[in-house]
């Protein structure tokens, strides 16, 4: 899995590419930053529960665990999460090819 330290890196290589790092417009008091800020803590959390089920998995398997339900159940939540993570994007990158397609 990613450490945070390379997934920040990641994420603001994804800024600069994209042209955003470091901007914060403003849309009705809200800045760009809590959304960046929203995502960056989603991608978090979306690694910490793909690590935390790896480790489950590794566990059972090495027999440090005996319940097969908890390493399930860790497995379906970064599932869970992946697959929010993924629509998420998909929605993002949507959002921006119909806005670069706008007329100016």
């Amino acid at each position: 899995m990613l450490s945070e330290k390379m997934l920040g890196e990641r994420v603001s290589g994804a800024e600069k590419s994209l042209g955003i790092g470091g901007q914060t417009a403003s849309i009705d008091g809200k800045s760009s930053a809590d959304f960046l800020e929203a995502l960056q803590s989603a991608v978090m959390d979306t690694n910490t529960a793909l690590s935390q089920a790896d480790k489950a998995s590794v566990d059972f398997a090495s027999g440090k665990a005996q319940n097969l339900h908890d390493v399930m159940i860790a497995m379906e939540k970064a599932d869970i999460s992946l697959r929010t993570l993924t629509a998420v994007r998909g929605k993002v990158l949507e959002a921006y090819q119909e806005i670069m397609r706008m007329p100016v």
